[in-house]
């Protein structure tokens, strides 16, 4: 399956939403009070609400396209489907946090960021080594 293309078109978008959220992560209050003269924008908070509406509103248009086009998901790419959503949330939760925060928990019996990231790491290398075994390319 060639997806040169559209790996190309994702690493692109990937970029940009990283800047966007390098520049934004720590602002505070201010993003009521910073204006923009074209007027698409009133404010920055109107600003950073429309860029994650504006991702659910072409999710859907693409959804309907596929939809239209008989290019409807299968069982399996249903079900990556999923889990690629669920890495979009976890990405979501570590909007903000630096190094620093990496050590903290809410209690002892808690994993701190690191330790819940570091779980995750070894389930992912577990799925992918027993996908491949299951599949006979190990």
């Amino acid at each position: 399956m060639a997806r040169e293309r559209l790996e190309s078109k994702l690493a692109e978008i990937r970029a940009a939403r990283d800047e966007v959220v390098e520049l934004l992560q720590n602002r505070q209050d201010d993003i009521h009070s910073i204006e923009f003269p074209e007027n698409y924008w009133k404010t920055m908070a109107h600003l950073m609400w429309r860029y994650g509406d504006h991702m659910r509103e072409h999710t859907n248009q693409i959804a309907n396209t596929r939809r239209g086009t008989d290019l409807v998901h299968t069982e399996v790419q249903r079900k990556l489907a999923d889990a690629e959503r669920s890495w979009g949330e976890l990405l979501g939760e570590l909007v903000g946090l630096d190094d620093a925060d990496l050590d903290k928990t809410t209690g002892d019996q808690d994993w701190s960021v690191s330790e819940t990231l570091d779980h995750i790491l070894s389930a992912e290398i577990h799925y992918l080594n027993a996908a491949r075994k299951g599949l006979g390319r190990d």
